[in-house]
């Protein structure tokens, strides 16, 4: 700062790049500042259609849609888009990346009426890239994701599950997971193992089609394909395989395989068990799985011990009530 005037553009893109380390950590409100900051000092050193303002604008719109505040980000990607607009009259992949997050934005809503601008917005976007920038095929992947989940939202499967195949396709054939190395700091894992989360998030929305359409091999097959995947890449202490443990054990409950859903459901709480307080109410949902798979099998004793253990859990959360009374249900049944 003190080789510089307080508004000059270095000193703004310190800031940016400063925002995006915490935008790495997840931190949206501390970048949310700094982002803010250096739009600030570009808003005044830059005439109004600048690319650099474009750039801030689009990450403060990032950090507002994660913060739920849906209106401003659409305002500032409004902007961005506009700039963009101007300053590339001929086109540019920013306009199809742009036009992505507000596709994602809208789908992020999770509202009926939202989900015909997020698919307009991805179809936007598929289009400019396809001009633009053909080979950036991880935002073609990303935006043919966004189409599949609008689709799944209201309830049409079989459409769902063609775009999510497509994207599937893509991710798997341009971002191989054996690209992805082990980076020395959880920062730079977190900025280099995109590919691999985008990868998990299509498998994991065939899955679900898969399981909406009751096919549950094959969900169990993209769910098993998740998990690897995840093992291997996921960052220590990072908790995200148990959402994929806990779905496989749900669907061998319904197929009626016991022991198998027993085995998913100790590998969930050990996971939690590491990374949740004991008196998390997650926690107490294991148990309760875990005692009711023991009870289908015939072991009362250890389905009574699991029950028990999940009722000291959901004692201690108050959000947990129906929970409790569900379980000392089961407990004076065991108990007779």
């Amino acid at each position: 700062m003190k080789y510089y005037s307080p508004y000059h553009p270095n000193i703004a893109i310190s800031l940016y790049n400063i925002g995006l380390i915490f935008r790495m950590r997840r931190q949206d409100d501390e970048a949310l500042v700094f982002f803010q900051q250096a739009l600030l000092i570009q808003e005044k050193y830059y005439d109004s259609f600048h690319v650099d303002i474009a750039a801030s604008l689009t990450q403060i719109a990032l950090c507002l849609t994660n913060e739920k505040r849906y209106d401003e980000a659409l305002n500032c990607h409004q902007r961005a888009v506009a700039i963009y607009e101007k300053y590339y009259p001929l086109g540019h992949v920013l306009i199809a990346v742009t036009l992505h997050y507000m596709s994602y934005m809208f789908y992020a809503q999770a509202k009926q009426n939202q989900f015909s601008e997020a698919f307009d917005f991805a179809q936007q976007s598929i289009t400019f890239t396809e001009k633009s920038n053909p080979t950036y095929y991880r935002i073609i992947a990303d935006n043919l994701s966004n189409i599949s989940e609008a689709l799944m939202y209201q309830n049409k499967y079989d459409e769902a599950f063609d775009f999510g195949q497509k994207a599937l396709n893509i991710l798997k054939i341009h971002y191989p997971t054996k690209i992805i190395r082990i980076i020395e700091t959880n920062i730079l894992k977190e900025l280099f193992c995109t590919d691999y989360r985008r990868i998990i998030r299509s498998l994991c929305w065939v899955a679900r089609n898969y399981y909406k359409k009751q096919s549950y091999d094959r969900a169990v097959e993209f769910y098993e394909q998740c998990l690897r995947i995840d093992e291997a890449n996921s960052v220590p202490g990072q908790l995200t395989t148990d959402d994929f443990l806990r779905s496989l054990s749900h669907i061998k409950r319904i197929q009626l395989q016991y022991e198998s859903s027993l085995v998913y459901e100790l590998n969930c709480l050990l996971i939690r068990e590491k990374v949740l307080p004991p008196n998390h109410q997650d926690i107490g949902k294991s148990l309760n799985n875990i005692g009711l798979c023991y009870k289908h099998l015939n072991q009362g004793k250890l389905a009574l011990d699991y029950y028990k253990r999940a009722l000291f859990v959901y004692e201690q959360c108050p959000l947990a009530t129906n929970d409790r009374w569900t379980i000392e249900l089961k407990i004076a049944e065991l108990s007779i």
